[in-house]
């Protein structure tokens, strides 16, 4: 009885000191992420008002400035930064930094022993590509402590003249703030509504209606991920998160941005169907009212929508006849498919492939950026060498947000589900429609950290018991 007694004691004290030593953990990563304010700040300026410097610069130019930021800013984090011990990183982050130098190296070693594509061009291609990878490695490696909940605090913040720009765009002048002199719609895009005609796509402050609908998918999951992974609000701080969410959905509606509406839309459902499944009780808490916010969110603009707009003219709405006809007709389906069959290489595809860059559709000229339809682009640019290379790369880290996200579907943890989910459709879908969609400068940086983050266990290693709650493994 005795033994029994002391085996017992030891058990406890051995649990109370494994709690201790990972609170005390946990309490170093939050001190050192306070550290990082500057950094958060940076790269939330960058993200969301970075693109109106091509209102300001010409087009070459303007990127080359961006770029030398964000590469400051990521040496100033590689610098600071502290390698992580083996022993500390989960196996599937260490994987997905090797798949991330595996990629990087690729587009490096075409880019030094390829010379049939112009240099700039190849020089613009991989910078677009390794940049956000560099962000993500250095998450990974370097970087436990980086709270993405801050730097979704700050681009909320920084969002709110975008979106009542957007709103006087949308709902009063189309004609508000829109600037000229970077392309000649200012940046407005005319959609095809099939027989119907056809609505535009407002850009608010930005210089396209892509890219504001890009910052307002962002603006979505930063918030998220604060409700999530940050500590537990309370019920005022929960009904600013759920004000973020609502803005960044009216963004997206505002762009008319039907992919990234999609992409949204299927990560919601897909989130609250786990929360709702009967599993484990941890976290169930913070489930339930991350769950409450989503649907209390969309009570909302439902609301608000019918105190201006009646029922009618909603459902007339452009957008919402384009979305009507593209499920009729099968759009989505058909667009799937479409990146299937572009997958395969073209009859004229080279060993070593045109060069980077040089994948773009023949009617434009090549500015260095990705072609449409990212594996056709891949086999024009890169050939039959370097093609299957790139894709093992690409679909090991699918992989990994694959195994990850039908593991928190099986166990039933929403928020982690919500987290890979939406990390992983943004993946295939720029694989299937074009590595400009995943990888341009906003989304590219914002993705790769959101990737470095959810990876690199720094969540993993916070105690179940600490407010801070987080998901995975440490192997």
């Amino acid at each position: 009885m005795n033994s029994q007694k002391q085996i017992d004691g030891i058990g406890r004290q051995g649990r109370r000191m494994q709690l201790s030593g990972a609170m005390a953990q946990s309490a170093n990563l939050d001190a050192r992420s306070s550290h990082l304010n500057y950094a958060y700040i940076s790269i939330a300026f960058l993200l969301v008002y970075g693109d109106i410097v091509k209102r300001i610069l010409p087009g070459q130019l303007a990127q080359a400035a961006l770029y030398g930021v964000a590469a400051v800013i990521l040496l100033d984090l590689l610098l600071k930064g502290v390698p992580r011990r083996s022993g500390v990183w989960s196996a599937s982050g260490r994987f997905t930094g090797w798949l991330l130098i595996f990629i990087a190296s690729l587009y490096l070693l075409q880019f030094l022993t390829s010379f049939s594509a112009p240099l700039l061009i190849a020089a613009i291609n991989t910078i677009y590509i390794c940049t956000p990878l560099a962000y993500a490695y250095v998450i990974l490696r370097f970087h436990p402590e980086f709270d993405m909940g801050r730097l979704g605090a700050f681009v909320a913040v920084l969002m709110v003249p975008q979106h009542i720009v957007g709103g006087i765009q949308y709902f009063v002048s189309g004609e508000f703030m829109v600037s000229m002199d970077y392309t000649e719609s200012g940046g407005v895009i005319e959609r095809d509504l099939f027989e119907l005609g056809s609505f535009f796509r407002y850009p608010a402050l930005f210089v396209t209606s892509d890219r504001y609908s890009t910052m307002s998918l962002i603006q979505v999951y930063l918030a998220l991920f604060i409700l999530f992974v940050g500590r537990m609000p309370g019920m005022l701080y929960t009904l600013l998160i759920g004000a973020s969410i609502g803005a960044g959905c009216f963004g997206l509606f505002v762009s008319g941005a039907r992919s990234r509406i999609v992409l949204v839309a299927v990560t919601f459902a897909s989130t609250v169907f786990v929360a709702l499944r009967p599993a484990r009780r941890e976290g169930r808490g913070r489930i339930t009212r991350a769950v409450i916010t989503i649907l209390g969110v969309f009570f909302l603009v439902l609301v608000v929508a019918s105190s201006f707009l009646d029922m009618d003219s909603i459902a007339s709405s452009s957008l919402f006849k384009f979305f009507a006809l593209s499920v009729e007709r099968s759009d989505f389906a058909e667009r799937f498919w479409e990146g299937i069959d572009h997958s395969l290489p073209p009859d004229d595809v080279t060993w070593f492939g045109k060069g980077l860059g040089m994948g773009v559709n023949p009617k434009f000229e090549p500015d260095g950026r990705p072609g449409e339809f990212a594996i056709m682009a891949m086999w024009i640019e890169s050939g039959l060498f370097w093609t299957p290379l790139m894709l093992i790369g690409f679909l090991g880290v699918i992989w990994q947000l694959t195994e990850a996200t039908i593991r928190t579907f099986v166990s039933g943890d929403a928020k982690a589900h919500f987290l890979y989910l939406m990390l992983l459709l943004i993946w295939i879908w720029a694989l299937l429609a074009g590595l400009q969609a995943g990888f341009d400068l906003s989304m590219g940086i914002a993705q790769c950290i959101a990737l470095g983050c959810v990876m690199n266990g720094a969540y993993e290693m916070r105690s179940p018991r600490n407010p801070r709650l987080g998901f995975g493994r440490v192997s």
